[in-house]
């Protein structure tokens, strides 16, 4: 059997080339994982900016309607124009008729809704932290009157003017 000659075509890579194509494939890699790593900080920067609007928008819908629920702001029990505010509202059970007493309130880093002689509900979910919380009594001449809701939720600043309806 005769022995067969190599050529320079069947020959493996070389040193050099190898070096390359391992530069390469390193280079591509570090831009990959780069992008990945970018990709799940931005999904996370919106998904915490997701839960803090929402968990805004939850608790000052709530304050709202309790507020044109209610039919006077109890400004000697409540706490106003300052942080932490204490809102307390003299209103009426819709489903009752009967008075009740509706007290909003900032328990650590999260807004609580108390109803006089319950345990409490928290407006605000725990992974977001409320640093602000102010109510702000706006009388207007005896016709009617409103109460300012500004809160500061996972840094950033929301607020809620509403009247109360019952009080015109």
């Amino acid at each position: 059997m005769p022995m067969k000659k190599f050529t320079k075509q069947e020959h493996g890579f070389t040193l050099a080339e190898m070096l390359i194509y391992a530069t390469l494939l390193t280079i591509l890699s570090i831009i990959f994982i780069s992008i990945g790593i970018s990709l799940a900080k931005i999904f996370r920067d919106i998904k915490t900016q997701r839960s803090v609007r929402s968990s805004a928008e939850t608790m000052l819908e709530r304050i709202g309607r309790e507020i044109r629920l209610a039919d006077t702001v109890d400004t000697a029990t409540g706490t106003l124009a300052v942080h932490p505010g204490k809102l307390v509202l003299n209103t009426i059970d819709p489903y009752t008729e009967t008075p009740q007493t509706v007290i909003f309130l900032l328990d650590g880093t999260r807004v609580v809704m108390k109803i006089l002689g319950s345990k409490g509900v928290y407006l605000t979910s725990s992974d977001v932290a409320v640093s602000n919380l102010v109510f702000y009594h706006i009388p207007a001449g005896g016709a009617s009157e409103a109460v300012r809701t500004e809160a500061t939720v996972g840094g950033e600043n929301f607020y809620a003017t509403t009247i109360l309806r019952r009080s015109y």
